[in-house]
């Protein structure tokens, strides 16, 4: 069996396209040979694994570590039910798990040395999650081990990305999995699975045979190339699937699925402009013949109800082909697999695998929601942020989920355009209409509006007038969702509560988790892209993903590329510089903001300028005086910033802050009187927690107050304007 995978590995490479950036993957940690029974009327899997296992580490492992996830599932108990603290109250899904129940060697014979269940991480004895097998004697670095694992699953009710409804299966996370091993003095990293993370291990090799009933033909997806189909002596379907340069399998079945296939031809999709201007942003890191894209076999495994969305669907995977291939390298699989749970099994919806994910779509979904194109980009950039870059998501999760909001974010905008504001009346979707449009001045300006800090509104400078104020459908923003303001308003509920670098599992909730590891990341690298410009972040972006596809990146490898980008800019590319470029320092910067709880805000404290003489010499003498401005910095972090200053007669004078300090006071340019200042102007910080105190205006304008009180009632008013949108 071991000596096939090795045949079909040679055929692999051999056919593995030359014309890509992203080499080809390494030899296998392990192979694994799984056959799989699967009798779907009674929830129940029975599989036979072979797994040959080689020691890549420097030193002798005496022991081999197996994740059993299906056991989270398996009562209240489990650790990862313990943790999890937004359970369904009722209607809760069916109790499931696997059981390993024979460990073997390659003759048949029963394994000699034991195999028991451990909880490394918090001691639970009722959590099942991890497998311990000792080994008869030591493997040295190099060396291999072959065993057989028999198990049995039921399967549960989908609790969260895997189980079974009906008679949809979501087969993720499904079978004995080795875990990583690092060697002295790491060892085994094979954590329990826990609610607020996800999964690591090594690049391996499947050859998975699938037994179903027959009303399954050809209605699967799963990670890898089908290479045979046929049907067994008991009528049974049968098919068998090869993957190779990934580190999970993955498969979803459901008779109900209706298959779609479309074809991407890189040779199709060659757009010079954007080719050009890809050029520009990531210069030496990136030759011409490298933005060639491959040739992408797509499925699409809709439900009946959704065959509207069959388009949109194929837009959205396509769009991610094209931008990720152009920013960081073209897909190096020949196909990838688009599944669509039915609504039983919505908690499998928005998953990602090797070669395979799942969307999540609804009947009523106008085009502007960028629903599901939004979670289809999502978790197509998954392909590449764990998928190639495969980072230790129980440790470092934000190297894939922050990393991969970002860059979905600037794929979606480059393909799809803005996402536009949708509301919902009941379950109907609708387009929102702007009741009160915020028209103000374009610039700097316009990002005052003369609203002053919001005093003269009674509500003071908190945190909730400040998330008012930046909801896009309340303020002056377009109206649109795009990002980094979602993600921004998300994680002021929970701004300076933790910080982003730390393992998944010890955050104290789901909140805390998906607000530092998603929201705070992804405005992170955007902040720092719009302070040090595109080609500072995407050049460190491209590089840390070259270095590391096929690997285990950690945070300090993308801060590495970063700095080495950096100073390489210093020396040369003054017009690709952001404005802040000179004074960041991307070490410092990513360190700070990574590893310390923190937050800041910027404010315009006071304008004070002298009044006008009336011919009294002191008077006179006072009026001659320059205003004085005085900004502050509240916050643990220390950041740059700029400051910009409008005089009268169009005069605009513009200085850049340090941020070391926590207060600036400096006097204006000569006598002339200062009508506004602006920190901040570009908004490149857009973690800022209050923006509505970055400008000061001398006269603020007095149709935008009527405006924004307005606007507060706009959420209610769009229900009545989204009734009256039914009729027209």
């Amino acid at each position: 069996m071991i000596a096939r995978l090795l045949l079909v590995t040679g055929l692999v490479l051999a056919c593995w396209p030359s014309l890509l950036a992203i080499p080809e993957p390494p030899p296998p940690v392990a192979r694994y040979e799984i056959r799989a029974e699967i009798d779907p009327e009674a929830r129940r899997l029975v599989g036979r694994e072979v797994v040959s296992w080689t020691n890549t580490a420097a030193t002798a492992a005496g022991e081999l570590r197996f994740h059993l996830y299906l056991n989270a599932f398996r009562n209240a108990r489990s650790t990862w039910m313990r943790e999890r603290d937004n359970l369904p109250k009722k209607n809760r899904p069916a109790w499931g798990g696997i059981d390993v129940v024979r460990v073997e060697d390659l003759e048949g014979s029963a394994w000699p040395e034991p195999w028991e269940i451990i909880a490394p991480d918090d001691g639970n004895p009722d959590d099942r999650t991890v497998m311990r097998v000792a080994l008869p004697e030591p493997v040295p670095p190099g060396e291999s081990i072959s065993l057989v694992l028999e198990f049995e699953v039921r399967f549960p009710g989908i609790w969260a990305r895997t189980g079974q409804e009906g008679a949809y299966i979501a087969g993720a996370q499904w079978f004995p999995s080795v875990g990583v091993f690092e060697g002295e003095p790491a060892g085994w990293n094979c954590h329990q699975f826990h609610a607020f993370t996800e999964f690591y291990a090594d690049f391996s090799e499947y050859r998975v045979t699938l037994v179903l009933p027959d009303r399954y033909r050809g209605r699967v997806a799963a990670t890898g190339t089908l290479v045979e189909e046929r049907e067994d002596e008991q009528g049974r379907y049968v098919a068998v699937y090869h993957a190779w340069g990934v580190h999970d399998f993955a498969w979803f079945a459901d008779p109900n699925f209706v298959v779609r296939r479309r074809r991407f031809v890189g040779a199709e999709h060659r757009d010079p402009r954007a080719e050009a201007r890809w050029l520009q942003i990531l210069g030496d890191e990136i030759a011409s013949e490298e933005l060639a894209l491959g040739d992408v076999e797509v499925e699409l495994y809709l439900q009946p109800a959704h065959l509207h969305l069959e388009d949109r669907h194929f837009k959205a995977v396509f769009g991610g082909l094209e931008w990720f291939g152009r920013a960081l390298g073209a897909y190096p699989f020949d196909e990838v697999r688009v599944v669509d749970p039915p609504r039983l099994g919505r908690r499998s919806r928005g998953m990602e695998y090797p070669q395979l994910f799942t969307a999540g779509a609804q009947i009523l979904s106008p085009e502007g929601r960028q629903s599901p194109e939004g979670v289809v980009t999502h978790e197509f950039g998954h392909q590449y942020f764990q998928g190639l870059l495969a980072s230790n998501e129980f440790e470092y999760a934000f190297l894939d989920e922050g990393f991969n909001v970002f860059a979905e974010a600037s794929a979606r905008m480059a393909t799809l355009g803005p996402d536009l504001l949708v509301s919902s009346f009941g379950p109907l979707p609708y387009p929102r209409r702007p009741v009160v449009r915020m028209d103000v001045p374009a610039g700097p300006l316009g990002a005052v509006a003369g609203l002053g800090s919001g005093r003269w509104l009674g509500l003071g400078q908190g945190r909730l007038f400040s998330w008012f104020l930046l909801r896009p459908e309340l303020s002056w923003e377009r109206a649109e969702r795009s990002f980094p303001w979602p993600q921004r308003a998300q994680w002021l509920e929970v701004y300076g509560l933790d910080r982003v670098n730390r393992p998944g599992f010890t955050y104290p909730n789901f909140l805390a988790y998906r607000m530092h590891t998603y929201r705070l990341t992804a405005l992170t690298l955007e902040s720092y892209r719009r302070a040090a410009g595109d080609a500072a972040m995407m050049r460190a972006l491209r590089r840390y993903f070259r270095r590391n596809v096929w690997r285990h990146p950690r945070p300090g490898d993308f801060i590495v590329a970063a700095a080495e980008v950096h100073r390489e800019l210093s020396r040369r590319d003054e017009g690709l510089r952001g404005p802040l470029f000179d004074r960041l320092d991307p070490s410092a910067y990513f360190h700070q903001v990574w590893d310390t709880p923190g937050w800041v805000d910027f404010s315009v404290a006071s304008v004070r300028c002298p009044g006008k003489g009336d011919g009294d010499a002191q008077q006179e003498a006072d009026a001659a005086r320059s205003c004085q401005v005085l900004v502050r910095r509240q916050g643990p972090w220390k950041l740059p910033v700029t400051i910009e200053v409008h005089y009268e007669g169009g005069l605009v004078e513009r200085l850049i802050w340090s941020g070391e300090q926590s207060w600036l006071r400096f006097e204006g340019f000569g006598s002339r009187p200062v009508v506004a200042v602006v920190v901040d102007p570009e908004r490149n910080w857009v973690f800022d927690i209050d923006l509505s105190n970055n400008g000061w205006r001398r006269q603020p304008r007095r149709e935008s107050r009527w405006r924004l009180i307005l606007a507060t009632f706009q959420q209610a008013l769009q229900q009545l304007v989204g009734i009256g949108s039914f009729g027209g």
